[in-house]
């Protein structure tokens, strides 16, 4: 394991001169008596390239490397990384030393923006941009401790999101487009809050600390993801569908969320969800209405039939808080057998 772990910085000398070679995001920086040089590349991979290549040349020459790295040094490094980021917000000032001390600009944002130095934090952030958003481009986002806090990004984005080391404290993230929600979950162990919006949600959902979830898609098969997802810390869930279904066959999977997969959700919100009869009885008389202290279901998602299931058992839904229950002014039509 510790074979995987690069040291940032490199000392070399030969006589009564040294020169300093170290990465900083895509950036060489060789720093000689005479001066600091700054040498862009186009990645992080080719500045590690180009590092170990000048090493390699300098040592041929007759320079000699000082202060030969200790591999358990460098495991001790990694040891602290984790503890100080652990221990955010409360360390931000001790990190941003740290970190600083070996030359990353994750420590100096953090000072920046601890400060409230916004505008002096935007230029930081340009002058570094490749090593705080890699390949991402147009994304939203806001920061907190020198990492992401919040984002909203395209689907075609994710994997470079979660691939970076600026979002690995993200706790609120906003996807518009399909993507590989197994691995963004997998990715993202401080993800509290989630809004997906995409033609078609994939499955496996599973996420320890996953609060609050709001899926919108077209997509029927979404109900079946949800009774196989494994979320135990879900306290609200918020499902749009549009355009609104007419029909309902598809939803029967549904049925396993109402009798109360969910164990801590506490607020419901169907928006455009065709229910039955046969469903909404499972609501009823289901573990889950229990629990909940707001139910909302809206957007044409109850007929005349369903509507007055609900007032005969109006007293199943007393102990609520907010209950919103609106009926669909249109007529249902009756789904027909295919002629063919």
């Amino acid at each position: 394991m510790l074979g995987n772990l690069r040291l940032f910085e490199t000392r070399l000398a030969r006589g009564d001169t040294f020169c300093e070679i170290r990465l900083d995001g895509s950036d060489l920086v060789v720093r000689t008596p005479s001066g600091t040089r700054r040498l862009k590349h186009a990645s992080e991979e080719a500045a590690a390239r180009a590092h170990d290549a000048r090493v390699e040349r300098m040592l041929a020459e007759g320079w000699v490397r000082q202060h030969a790295p200790d591999p358990l040094s460098v495991a001790q490094t990694a040891l602290a990384d984790r503890a100080l980021e652990a221990q955010l917000p409360a360390s931000a000032l001790v990190y941003a030393d740290w970190l600083t001390t070996r030359g990353d600009p994750r420590g100096a944002l953090i000072v920046m923006q601890h400060a409230g130095e916004e505008r002096a934090a935007r230029k930081h952030l340009a002058r570094h941009r490749d090593y705080f958003f890699g390949r991402l481009r147009a994304t939203r986002v806001t920061w907190c401790c020198g990492f992401f806090d919040s984002a909203r990004v395209r689907g075609d984005q994710v994997d470079d999101l979660i691939e970076l080391p600026s979002a690995r404290r993200l706790v609120t993230l906003a996807i518009d487009g399909a993507c590989a929600l197994d691995r963004v979950l997998a990715r993202l162990p401080h993800l509290a809050s989630l809004v997906v919006r995409a033609d078609r949600i994939a499955g496996p959902l599973a996420h320890r600390s996953l609060r609050t979830l709001e899926l919108v898609t077209s997509e029927r098969e979404v109900t079946d993801v949800l009774d196989d997802a494994r979320l135990p810390a879900l306290a609200a869930l918020t499902l749009r569908l549009g355009p609104r279904w007419t029909s309902v066959p598809g939803l029967v999977g549904w049925r396993g969320t109402f009798r109360g997969r969910f164990r801590a959700l506490r607020t419901l919100t169907l928006d455009g969800v065709a229910l039955d009869d046969v469903q909404l009885d499972v609501l009823v008389h289901g573990a889950m209405l229990r629990r909940l202290a707001s139910l909302t279901i809206t957007n044409g998602a109850l007929g005349d039939l369903e509507h007055a299931m609900l007032a005969r058992h109006a007293a199943r839904f007393a102990h609520l808080a907010t209950f919103t229950a609106e009926r669909d002014p249109t007529p249902r039509p009756v789904p027909r057998e295919p002629l063919y």
